[in-house]
């Protein structure tokens, strides 16, 4: 009996914690983000290729940057909440350790992450801005790519066109100063070598 009253007490006393408990809602979302372009400013002179792991850590430490937490504190108007530095910096912390980033088993490039807070809206908010963040950081990237493979393209183009003028100004001097032993339009260079060798040889005898 005994122990059937400490398991009612310690039943009833459970039961009235959960139900003074907040709810607790996680929104969530699957995206196939590709690394190459995000990463590829961080990843610049390294020799070994990153892993997965490796990989998941640089995204994170990516999409969870300090103006990345702002802009969304900014954009969900967390903001409003934090009258004082100190205030917001303990939001943007708290907002870091509440998003959660992980790589789907499913296939490569494919990533995970969700929040959880005691207000539905604000867990939807959050990841759709994560996803807004992501797309714009997406095509940033891939603006400033192909921006710069047209600037290093057109900067190839004018050298080899201050190349290929510069050879022919050395060729045309080149002519100029041995304008005499230059082959002529009806006669080769063969042909123009063994008249002079003729010439010569009469000349000496």
């Amino acid at each position: 009996w005994y122990a059937m009253i400490l398991t009612w007490v310690i039943v009833a006393i459970g039961w009235t914690v959960v139900l003074f408990m907040p709810n607790q809602y996680t929104a969530s979302a699957r995206v196939h983000v590709n690394t190459e372009s995000i990463l590829r400013p961080l990843m610049r002179g390294l020799t070994i290729e990153p892993n997965v792991q490796q990989r998941l850590l640089l995204l994170t430490r990516t999409l969870l940057s300090r103006p990345n937490l702002e802009k969304l504190v900014r954009n969900t108007d967390m903001d409003i909440q934090a009258k004082t530095k100190g205030q917001m910096d303990a939001i943007l912390d708290n907002l870091a350790s509440n998003i959660s980033l992980r790589s789907s088993r499913g296939g490569e490039n494919i990533y995970s992450f969700d929040f959880t807070s005691t207000n539905p809206k604000l867990a939807k908010d959050i990841v759709q801005n994560l996803l807004n963040i992501l797309m714009e950081s997406t095509l940033g990237q891939s603006r400033e790519s192909s921006n710069s493979a047209q600037e290093f393209l057109e900067r190839q183009l004018k050298d080899y066109e201050t190349r290929l003028l510069k050879a022919e100004k050395n060729l045309q001097e080149f002519k100029q100063k041995n304008s005499a032993l230059m082959p002529t339009l009806r006669e080769g260079y063969f042909v123009s070598l063994q008249a002079n060798q003729r010439n010569l040889s009469e000349s000496q005898l």
